[in-house]
């Protein structure tokens, strides 16, 4: 299987791995609409995490 080495190995590849996953789901739906709620979300989840 494809998953195999990124399970046997440290968690870092993992997390790569899922990163790479993520920015093609970026790609394949379009960042134009995907990004901008992304970006906003980030937004207030990070300021909320910098108030609270």
């Amino acid at each position: 299987m494809i998953l195999s080495p990124f399970l046997k190995s440290d968690p870092e590849n993992l997390i790569k791995f899922f990163f790479l996953i993520f920015l093609f789901i970026i790609m394949f739906f379009g960042f134009d609409e995907f990004g901008k709620n992304l970006i906003c979300s980030i937004g207030i989840t990070v300021s909320k995490g910098f108030f609270l």
